[in-house]
């Protein structure tokens, strides 16, 4: 038999990290704007391409048909997109971003750009970190790597939509894994 355990399982650190990283989403949304997360994908796919169907937010995202409706439709009643109908198909509508959404632009493309430039370079380091021992496989080594950088992630982040279940209000609880390492090297 196989000695099998969570913290060995990639699909656990995996599902660590996608929270983790739509924690991180909202604090950016939180800070610009009443979304979240689950409505990211849309206001993306909207940011690179306006004057689209549903059916291509769909793909872009793939999320299914009636999650990206009910996202447009919240989207629409916030006042940050609006529907048109196609003039080359009057049965179809046209997904665009209003002022409002457009507003969005600027601020949320450099926040998360931000944001994913320090996750890439977080992941890197922990990549290497746990290759640079010379006894570790390198699919063991990725492993590590990513057991060492979501570990330094498990502090709760400070959220600042209430009601949700992130409650931390420490503003120090978020940190990277450079100074996670660094601080259990001192």
């Amino acid at each position: 038999m196989t000695d099998w355990r969570w913290d060995s399982n990639l699909e656990y650190w995996l599902r660590l990290a996608h929270q983790r990283y739509n924690q991180e989403i909202n604090q950016v949304l939180a800070k610009h704007s009443p979304l979240t997360e689950r409505y990211w994908p849309v206001l993306q796919t909207l940011l690179v391409e306006q004057g689209i169907h549903q059916i291509s937010i769909c793909e872009r995202t793939g999320e299914p048909g009636y999650q990206t409706s009910r996202v447009l439709d919240k989207l629409e009643r916030l006042g940050f997109v609006t529907r048109r109908s196609d003039p080359m198909n009057h049965r179809a509508r046209l997904v665009y971003l209003t002022e409002k959404g457009e507003a969005l632009r600027v601020p949320l493309a450099a926040a998360m750009q931000g944001l994913q430039k320090r996750w890439l370079d977080d992941m890197g380091q922990a990549f290497k970190s746990a290759a640079d021992d010379q006894n570790v496989s390198m699919n063991f080594a990725h492993l590590e790597g990513l057991k060492t950088l979501f570990t330094a992630w498990l502090r709760p982040l400070p959220y600042a939509h209430s009601g949700s279940y992130f409650t931390s209000k420490d503003p120090a609880s978020s940190y990277s894994v450079s100074e996670q390492v660094a601080t259990e090297d001192a």
